[in-house]
């Protein structure tokens, strides 16, 4: 991918100019992209390959691995969310 493609820009450039609204600041794209990767329990295997072109060269595998892995966490949310909703019923 060239340098001057957008994915590749937002993906490894810098923000140089603008001003920020004072309190927490914002996450940058690569921030969201880490927070989701360690949600879907992609992390680690990003952090063994080193980069995103690798993980994502064969599309119809990384569509799958995606869609399993979301699938996974929707499951595990709602069994946690059902989990503390029953807490909050038996301490009343």
């Amino acid at each position: 991918m060239t340098d001057a493609r957008i994915p590749k820009i937002m993906l490894y450039g810098e923000v140089n100019a603008g001003q920020r609204k004072p309190g927490r600041p914002k996450k940058s794209f690569r921030e969201g992209l880490k927070e989701d990767l360690k949600a879907f329990n992609l992390w680690e295997k990003y952090q063994k390959t080193g980069s995103f072109e690798q993980i994502v060269a064969t599309r119809d595998q990384w569509r799958s691995t995606i869609n399993q892995n979301a699938q996974a966490f929707q499951r595990n949310w709602e069994l946690n969310r059902k989990n503390k909703s029953n807490l909050r019923k038996e301490i009343k």
